[in-house]
């Protein structure tokens, strides 16, 4: 699969504008929060009035939250690095737990399947990738199922700590459970 596959995929997912009043990320559209859509263009987001923020958010074209995803959810990351198999799940996670949270679930994931990866600090270094590497050969389709029931825990964690996500809950899991590999 193609990185410009794997995007045109999220931002299915992820539609067009939404501004839940449950969503800790605010007003979105294809997914690109506020926070995301200042970051790419390198501004800060205080004092920025919430009307600014929305006509912003509801201005995002496909074009470019593809874009924004290349970057920062892809690139710097180094999601770009991990082995195919795992790149759709990877950047799926990192566009909806952020690059730091997906990257600490594989890693997490990882030390529990016996691989030594230093620390669990929610970066791409040379210790995680050459466990990742290891892991995909060695486990194949397990690992992408194993990442996927980390997943589904941390979803969970989320709901426990704030009951008022549990609406996202059906929908977090279909996401997580489309990645699921035939045993």
């Amino acid at each position: 699969m193609t990185i410009k596959e794997m995007i045109d995929e999220i931002i299915k997912k992820e539609g067009g504008y939404v501004n839940h009043p449950a969503d800790r990320g605010g007003p979105t559209k294809y997914g690109i929060t506020a926070k995301a859509y200042a970051e790419y263009f390198r501004r800060p987001t205080a004092n920025i009035p919430i009307d600014v923020i929305i006509a912003e958010i509801k201005a995002v074209t496909p074009e470019l939250a593809e874009k924004i995803y290349f970057s920062l959810y892809y690139v710097r990351p180094n999601i770009k690095l991990l082995p195919a198999l795992i790149q759709p799940l990877m950047l799926d996670m990192a566009v909806n737990h952020g690059p730091n949270k997906a990257i600490k679930i594989m890693q997490e994931t990882l030390l529990h399947d016996g691989y030594n990866i230093g620390s669990v600090d929610g970066s791409i270094g040379p210790k995680t990738l050459n466990a990742i590497t290891r892991a995909t050969v060695a486990l194949g389709s397990d690992l992408i199922n194993n990442l996927i029931d980390r997943r589904i825990e941390f979803y969970k964690h989320i709901i426990q700590i704030d009951p008022s996500q549990a609406v996202f809950e059906d929908g977090w899991l279909a996401r997580a459970e489309s990645f699921r590999q035939a045993a």
